[in-house]
């Protein structure tokens, strides 16, 4: 496998490294940004937080910035990612160069008033991450919208099939940053929106126009073939097999608390076909089993085939020890997607497996659904955004808002006060025209 020329983002990277532990070992005023993806470490989220803070280490001129891409797994989690580590190791980039969560001390950051926060590819901090919310001075992400954040944060959450089009778009644009020695950073770019996207194919419904528009703009710069690039990084996941369930869940996980529910929501990017080789009884042992090791009330699974080929069968497993939790699941989701046929032979009494037909439910619209069904109608209220796929189209998205609901009962309250100030006024009115 031949390289690509890493001559600027490889020293760079390390410098990230030995410049962090520097400060935090001297009293210098610095503001050390950190540039963290989601605790899920996909593609994206690597590719993203490392071309983004690569991006803004080249425009800033004052050396008390500092621009460090984390990973946001540990680094033995990361070595389970197999796709990632292939296309790491494709551009040149060694994982000894890169900087993972549990190598920086951020209360120490923190603490001395150096430490800075730009979230990619996610817009809620992790629960063992969520002190330090006030820290967050920018948001980069294309999922729904989850938090809130002050005023000064800066936002751009915006629905394309991957955040790597966003950071793209900044970094193929600025004529100032790009120059003939980023192949590295626009491969890593290119391979991002293409996992993301399914090379681009508009059967998934996750594609845009403007995540064509800027694979098109790197096919451009760089001599590189889209189609052998997604093959080859979708070759590298069906490496994930021998992980064992455990593992492959854990890879792509992500964990929420709507309301009162504890729920989690894991993507295995292989056909079940690869990587379930035993029986269901003791499959649905081992997935009930990893949802009671997160403390997760209801497990959503989604599994896909990873090559262009026939094969395109997805499914959605729901689990649960609450046979409850997994009947209302999935008759829910069912009535959104007609299409899900349960599996002969695959239903268990903790354990529902669904086929998808149309390949339509990806992660980020099964959380969205998700939230709907486990946020209390009375807290639902419809949002209308433009779909930037197509101009004249439009989609609801439902999300929670105390706040919103607040505010309407302070001015129905309100107004039902002017109205007993009005009858008191004509009570009066009226009692002063009897006694003249």
């Amino acid at each position: 496998m031949s390289q690509i020329d890493c001559s600027q983002l490889v020293p760079y990277l390390k410098s990230c490294k030995q410049s962090l532990q520097l400060l935090l070992q001297i009293d210098r005023k610095v503001n050390v940004h950190i540039v963290l993806g989601r605790e899920e470490a996909d593609i994206d989220s690597v590719v993203s937080s490392i071309t983004f803070a690569f991006y803004m280490q080249k425009k800033v001129t004052s050396p008390s910035e500092l621009y460090v891409p984390v990973i946001n797994v540990s680094k033995e989690d990361f070595q389970l990612h197999r796709d990632a580590v292939f296309l790491l190791n494709k551009v040149g980039v060694n994982t000894e160069c890169l900087t993972f969560i549990n190598e920086v001390n951020m209360e120490l950051l923190e603490r001395t008033g150096k430490l800075k926060i730009t979230m990619i590819d996610h817009n809620q901090l992790a629960e063992d991450q969520s002190s330090f919310a006030a820290n967050v001075e920018e948001v980069i992400d294309h999922h729904v919208e989850e938090a809130s954040f002050a005023n000064y944060v800066r936002k751009q959450i915006e629905p394309v099939g991957s955040c790597s089009t966003l950071i793209g778009e900044r970094y193929i644009q600025d004529i100032d940053v790009v120059n003939s020695s980023d192949v590295a950073v626009l491969t890593m770019l290119m391979a991002a929106v293409l996992l993301d996207t399914v090379n681009l194919n508009d059967q998934y419904k996750v594609v845009t126009p403007r995540d064509q528009a800027l694979v098109t703009q790197i096919g451009s710069k760089i001599k590189i073939d889209r189609h052998e690039l997604y093959n080859q990084m979708k070759k590298a996941q069906y490496q994930l097999a021998s992980l064992g369930t455990d593992n492959i869940l854990k890879m792509n996980y992500k964990p929420m608390k709507i309301y009162n529910r504890k729920v989690g929501i894991s993507e295995v990017k292989i056909p079940m076909s690869v990587w379930v080789t035993k029986t269901v009884p003791q499959f649905s042992s081992e997935v009930t089993s990893f949802a009671k090791s997160q403390a997760v009330d209801i497990l959503f699974i989604l599994t896909g085939s990873p090559l262009d080929t026939s094969d395109t069968s997805c499914q959605l497993i729901i689990a649960s020890d609450n046979l409850k939790y997994v009947e209302e699941a999935s008759s829910f989701i069912m009535a959104l997607h007609p299409t899900l046929e349960p599996m002969l032979g695959a239903q268990d009494s903790e354990m529902v497996i669904l086929n998808q037909k149309d390949t339509q439910l990806s992660r980020k619209l099964l959380t969205t659904q998700v939230h709907t069904l486990y946020t209390p109608p009375r807290q639902r209220f419809p949002v209308v955004s433009k779909s930037s796929s197509q101009e004249s189209s439009y989609h609801i998205e439902f999300e929670a808002s105390e706040s919103t609901l607040s505010t309407s009962k302070m001015l129905a309250f309100g107004i039902l006060l002017l109205f007993c100030y009005s009858l008191i006024d004509l009570y009066f009115a009226y009692t002063l025209s009897l006694n003249k």
